[in-house]
């Protein structure tokens, strides 16, 4: 037999009260995200995960976070990798072949 559980609304207000009082202090405790550490550092993102251990990332609630300070002592300016460009991609249109092709110049019909 399986029992449910419910909770009373001022359960579920104070828990959630919990919550945002833990995220604010995160927020105060200097931790930033992968976004944030790729700006700070001048890097992709993926360089940021590449490198967790090395940034000193933590699992906050299922997210990596990252203490500033720590980024910063971890990564002197010398050392950052130039920032990516953004690569643009283009796919190939298919034209359908219909009639004569235009002739190449210099080349026998």
């Amino acid at each position: 037999m399986t029992q449910s559980l419910t909770l009373a609304p001022e359960s579920i207000d104070a828990i959630a009260r919990r919550v945002v009082e833990l995220l604010r202090v995160d927020a105060a405790a200097g931790l930033i995200d992968a976004v944030e550490v790729a700006q700070l550092l001048g890097v992709s993102r993926s360089y940021v995960y590449d490198h967790l251990g090395e940034l000193g990332a933590i699992r906050v609630g299922g997210r990596w976070r990252f203490d500033r300070a720590t980024v910063e002592a971890a990564r002197a300016p010398a050392e950052q990798p130039p920032a990516p460009t953004e690569i643009r991609r283009h796919t190939a249109r298919r034209v359908p072949a219909r009639g004569q092709l235009l002739p190449i110049r210099g080349a026998a019909a």
